[in-house]
């Protein structure tokens, strides 16, 4: 107050402590700061610890840094988007007066972690309990993706569930015990499945191709809204020893299985097999000499297989390996479990919407097939698709066609395999 004026230009430098400097500035905004003083200079520190009414107060021209020493509820309101343009821009940390933890939503920790940015240095140490706001779903999980130590994701009443990647799930603390939906690539998906899927997850969505290769324990905790095919890639003795319960395939999977796999579920009758469902199977590895091997106790013959599923499978491909030949006496026991599968799924209702012209029989890659027209186009293997499996650096599945003739429909065989026909004698095509 000794301070007069003797010019238009007369201001005043104030030097003294930090504590004293910020006693200067009122937290009242009907009472500013003395006009004449230009500049604030505290002697102890390269900084002022205000309130943030007081940084209210501070009129711009003073660029002093500011950390901000204040009540959780009032930072909380400097850090919500809504009120107003945003923090000051001279605010370097906070201190608060009242707690060491502060609950944040997901748009004031995204404009905490703004704030930072723009700083280069962190605004608040920590922790954060992160509880959402309704709409907040992707912006926790754009956090989460963020791995940053200082948040704890918390469960919200208005955030029932969160649709995550693999990594984002494995960010998410138990503190939130909402629903959890994955959705990621099949890499992804594997990965959590095989560290053991997380008890919140109630979904699993393929980003891309919806393929998944899993062993059998995988397999057991994919959930049952999964879409796309399963390829089972496991020990027989694993299988044996993990799928002890029917398996029930939904009826959106696919499930492709190698027929020693089959045999190790099938259980030797259709009433006590551990596969069961409305599915469509895969079966590979179809090849010669099935015939007198065993599954792996030993009771039952790999190649019946097929002939102890259940009728309820949608559709049946089978796979065949090797060079076949099922033009030999008893060689053809592979079309014969088709046809039962046919006949057995028509007993069941004359009017399911599961048809057998949904069954295809695959020639692999390096693969050889031999069939005669007559068993081809036998009433039983009416509307079957004959395909080959086409694979890069390997060669054109073949087929060989016996006993053709020229008035013989092969419309069911399909341009991916390399096809002789050899007729039994002069014919007029």
């Amino acid at each position: 107050q000794l301070v007069t004026a003797q010019g238009p230009a007369t201001t005043v430098t104030v030097r003294d402590t930090a504590e004293d400097l910020a006693g200067l500035i009122d937290i009242d905004p009907n009472r500013p700061l003395d006009a004449r003083i230009a500049a604030l200079q505290p002697t102890n520190s390269d900084r002022l610890t205000l309130s943030l009414a007081q940084v209210a107060n501070l009129p711009a021209r003073f660029t002093n840094p500011i950390v901000v020493a204040d009540s959780v509820s009032n930072i909380l309101t400097s850090l919500t988007p809504a009120n107003g343009t945003g923090l000051d821009q001279r605010v370097r940390g906070f201190d608060l007066i009242n707690g060491t933890e502060i609950t944040l939503s997901a748009a004031q920790f995204k404009s905490v972690q703004a704030i930072e940015a723009r700083l280069g240095q962190q605004l608040l140490s920590g922790p954060f309990k992160l509880r959402g706001l309704a709409g907040e779903e992707v912006a926790i999980a754009d956090i989460l993706d963020d791995q940053d130590s200082r948040v704890e994701v918390v469960s919200s009443p208005a955030i029932p569930t969160l649709t995550l990647t693999s990594a984002q799930l494995r960010e998410l603390d138990a503190a939130f015990s909402g629903d959890v939906v994955l959705r990621d690539n099949a890499g992804g998906i594997v990965n959590e499945l095989i560290r053991g899927l997380d008890a919140r997850v109630v979904s699993v969505q393929t980003i891309g191709v919806s393929e998944l290769t899993l062993g059998a324990r995988q397999l057991l905790n994919l959930p049952a809204d999964f879409k796309g095919k399963v390829i089972l890639n496991d020990t027989l003795a694993n299988i044996r020893a993990l799928i002890t319960k029917p398996y029930n395939l939904p009826a959106d999977r696919t499930l492709q299985l190698t027929i020693d796999q089959l045999a190790e579920l099938t259980q030797g009758s259709v009433e006590n097999s551990l596969l069961t469902g409305q599915g469509r199977l895969v079966v590979t590895a179809v090849r010669p000499g099935l015939d007198t091997l065993r599954t792996s106790d030993g009771l039952r013959l790999v190649n019946d297989a097929l002939n102890k599923l259940p009728s309820s499978f949608q559709a049946l491909t089978v796979q065949v390996e090797g060079a076949l030949n099922l033009t030999t006496p008893g060689s053809d026991a592979i079309l014969g479990l088709l046809i039962d599968q046919a006949k057995r799924r028509d007993a069941v209702d004359a009017n399911n919407a599961l048809k057998f012209s949904d069954d295809r029989l695959v020639v692999a890659a390096d693969a050889t097939l031999t069939i005669s027209a007559a068993q081809l186009l036998a009433n039983d293997l009416q509307g079957i698709v004959i395909a080959g499996a086409v694979s890069t650096g390997q060669a054109q599945p073949r087929l060989t066609l016996t006993g053709v003739t020229g008035a013989q429909d092969l419309s069911r065989i399909q341009g991916d395999l390399s096809t002789t026909a050899l007729f039994s004698s002069n014919q007029t095509i």
